[in-house]
């Protein structure tokens, strides 16, 4: 597992193997990392390697992403 924080742009990016995420005891350290409600709010990404197919994956990320950014200027 690979945890980088960007001050710039507030986000915590997560890379982890699927069997990294299913173990019990990362699934702890990472509850464990995230900032407490008082502090400064990072937007979460997490990459977790697996078996599924990758340009279809990648397809549904795109368009969930869009969908984010549609409704951030909506508001």
């Amino acid at each position: 597992m690979k945890i980088n924080l960007n001050e710039k742009t507030k986000r915590r990016t997560v890379w982890m193997t699927e069997a990294e995420m299913k173990d019990e005891c990362l699934k702890q350290v990472f509850q464990d990392a995230k900032p407490q409600k008082d502090s400064t709010k990072y937007q979460n990404v997490i990459f977790i390697s697996g078996h599924h197919d990758f340009f279809s994956m990648t397809e549904g990320l795109l368009l969930h992403n869009y969908g984010l950014e549609q409704r951030e200027k909506v508001q």
